[in-house]
């Protein structure tokens, strides 16, 4: 008996709300703190129900699982929904609930509450942040876009086809969302070091020198020093540094290889080669989604990631190749199966 009593004190002063309802969704037993939750005295608490404590929005889900629970059969034993306190105040609750057996046969449910309400204003509050940094990042990104264009429209065109499809080949690879959101991101920006390079450069109509091209392979540092500084919640500076190093250690600015290169870079970096052998170049003209797949096919696994051709290869067959660009011809089926 002195330990029925220690353990009944137990749970009655308890930090958590336990309770225990019948068949029928009636509260037969709970503790101070399940009370306290809803605000109600014992004497009041003892004529609720779970249709009296849910949400009106709610009441059909938690009796649902109810019913299951004490029926045998499977129901969620932990999940979230909104409670309804004496006053009238909706309140975030997330519950624990195990069918309540005597002598191995059911009669109820046994819960254990927790009040979430603070918890669910800050991840409103969060998630309200979130969507201002999109669109100010977004806003940003418009800037800087109308900044290049002005400038240099061709660049600006080619950043947002290779966005589009490095997000295309992001979403084939089954990445997160969120991880995409941020790969389109850096495709939106990745060759704005190039706002640095003399613009005679840029649309010189004849191949570029030696020492022209060494300029122009500054332009992901110059891209990277840019940027650095804005707090984003992705690595869009560090893609935007590496989108031409290659798995090799071939590429630049610094040569570095395999692992060592972000996933989100060889992403882009594949995009990149695509878009710009199918578009057309000021110094040559375009040379069609047949090369730029035959590039990245046969030097999968040494330039390029094997995943991420894979992606692209079927990305761009299972569109049709759709994401032909402005002045490419239309491909030759039968030469891109060869570059395959």
């Amino acid at each position: 008996m002195r330990f029925e009593k220690l353990y009944k004190d137990l749970v009655e002063e308890a930090g958590i709300a336990v309770s225990i309802d019948d068949m029928e969704g009636r509260v037969k037993y709970f503790n101070k703190k399940y009370a306290a939750t809803f605000g109600y005295s014992s004497n009041e608490m003892e004529a609720q129900s779970i249709r009296t404590l849910v949400q009106c929005d709610d009441v059909e889900m938690v009796m649902k699982y109810h019913k299951e629970r004490v029926a045998g059969n499977y129901a969620p034993s932990r999940y979230e929904f909104r409670g309804v306190k004496k006053d009238g105040a909706v309140i975030f609750l997330e519950v624990a609930a195990v069918p309540f057996k005597d002598n191995n046969d059911i009669i109820g449910t046994r819960s254990y509450l927790w009040d979430i309400s603070e918890r669910k204003q800050l991840e409103n509050k969060l998630n309200s942040t979130l969507k201002t940094l999109r669109k100010t990042t977004g806003t940003m990104i418009q800037v800087i876009e109308r900044m290049l264009e002005i400038r240099d429209p061709y660049t600006v065109n080619h950043q947002r086809r290779v966005a589009d499809l490095a997000r295309a080949i992001a979403g084939e690879m089954g990445l997160s969302t969120d991880r995409i959101d941020g790969i389109r991101l850096a495709g939106l920006i990745h060759d704005i070091g190039k706002i640095a390079i003399p613009a005679e450069i840029l649309a010189k109509p004849t191949r570029l020198s030696e020492a022209e091209f060494q300029l122009i392979r500054t332009h992901p540092k110059i891209g990277y020093d840019l940027i650095k500084s804005i707090e984003l919640p992705w690595p869009v500076a560090l893609t935007v540094l590496q989108h031409h190093e290659r798995l090799n250690g071939s590429g630049y600015p610094f040569g570095i290889s395999g692992h060592e290169i972000l996933l989100e870079a060889k992403i882009l970096g594949v995009a990149d080669v695509v878009e710009a052998m199918s578009s057309h170049r000021p110094y040559r003209p375009a040379q069609g989604i047949a090369k730029a797949l035959e590039e990245i096919s046969q030097n999968s696994g040494a330039l390029y990631d094997g995943d991420v051709v894979q992606a692209c290869l079927k990305v761009l067959q299972q569109n049709g190749f759709g994401f032909r660009y402005e002045g490419t011809p239309a491909p030759n089926p039968e030469a891109v199966q060869e570059g395959q």
